[in-house]
């Protein structure tokens, strides 16, 4: 079973290793999930782990963790794009990956997303609404995310 990596403190160490070196090995394998975690990590800092908080990579691996599928990376982006943190301010990308987080069950990403469509024209929403939906059918097998990630 696979478990929700929203919240870094939530992972266990038989989820996913706490260390950066691990994490990067289990992402070098396309894991989601560590994929996230260390963006969690480059966004908050680790003293211990010596890791001081950087917009930019924190967003890179976010970047790969909404891409590999995890819907708490995909808010996360949402986010990112929408306030211009570590990349350039996109409310198009924002929108974009906050239609996939809302897809996948993320509570947080209905209201970014409302927001985010008010804002915009039908046109604009409805055509990125149809980019997600191709998106799911190329990344996701069953066309819709999957919510433990």
């Amino acid at each position: 079973p696979t478990r929700r990596s929203s919240d870094l403190n939530s992972l266990t160490s038989s989820t996913i290793p706490a260390t950066l070196p691990e994490l990067r090995e289990r992402a070098s394998r396309g894991d989601a999930a560590a994929e996230n975690a260390i963006g969690l990590l480059y966004a908050q800092g680790d003293e211990k782990q010596s890791i001081k908080p950087s917009e930019s990579e924190a967003a890179r691996w976010f970047i790969k963790a909404a891409e590999d599928g995890s819907v708490s990376a995909q808010y996360k982006l949402g986010l990112l794009y929408w306030g211009g943190h570590g990349v350039p301010k996109d409310t198009n990308k924002a929108y974009f990956w906050a239609v996939l987080a809302r897809a996948g069950g993320q509570e947080g990403s209905k209201d970014l997303a409302k927001v985010l469509s008010n804002g915009m024209t039908h046109a604009q929403s409805t055509a990125i609404e149809q980019q997600a939906e191709i998106w799911y059918q190329q990344h996701e097998s069953g066309g819709k995310p999957k919510a433990g990630r």
